[in-house]
């Protein structure tokens, strides 16, 4: 399965011209960026860069640890460069993941003293390690982009606060502006906020 495409949402609204296609194409990237941006994550795998500035997650005056602050990541992806420009080697100086698979612990008798750090991994929800991906996460979040974008075609008309005629379709939003079911289709795959 793959995420949704105009023609799938010309599918989902049960329009039977092909008159609109640039506007459904319009509205489900529309759609795709809300929701990437309501999860706080990619959907499909890039490479990002951090820096970590060393002024959190210290234990006993050390840096210990670093954080990549966008999960999951492919550890095998991951290079950590100190303010120096050195690259530190993943099997010597550091272990990855840590129990929130945010963190990046530095082996005994290591730690990460020459602050700004830049890390640079691979990340993304399509890294996920859940066995359930293809067949769960994707499918809802197919799902909830398809809901998202049939709400944007609904009130494409920016004054319109409801629509009445032919059905009579009312829509319920939460905190995030998104309509309530998406949201809710959504919200397990949310990114926890690390501060």
């Amino acid at each position: 399965m793959s995420l949704p495409t105009g023609a799938d949402l010309q599918t989902y609204l049960r329009i039977e011209t092909d008159a609109e296609d640039n506007l459904l194409n319009v509205l489900v990237a529309q759609a795709t960026a809300a929701a990437i941006a309501y999860l706080g994550r990619p959907l499909a795998t890039q490479s990002r860069t951090w820096i970590d500035d060393g002024q959190a997650l210290r234990a006993w005056s050390s840096l210990a640890t670093l954080l990549v602050p966008v999960t999951p990541f492919d550890p095998t992806s991951l290079v950590i460069t100190d303010t120096d420009g050195t690259a530190l080697v993943a099997d010597t100086d550091y272990r990855t993941p840590l129990a929130n698979d945010a963190l990046v612990g530095a082996m005994p008798g290591v730690s990460f003293d020459n602050p700004p750090y830049t890390l640079t991994a691979d990340v993304g929800l399509a890294l996920s390690t859940s066995p359930d991906y293809a067949t769960v996460i994707e499918p809802t979040v197919s799902a909830a982009i398809l809901d998202i974008a049939a709400d944007l075609y609904q009130r494409r008309n920016p004054t319109a606060t409801s629509e009445s005629s032919g059905g009579g379709v009312s829509t319920s939003y939460g905190d995030s502006g998104l309509p309530k079911r998406a949201e809710a289709l959504l919200a397990s795959w949310r990114a926890v906020r690390v501060p």
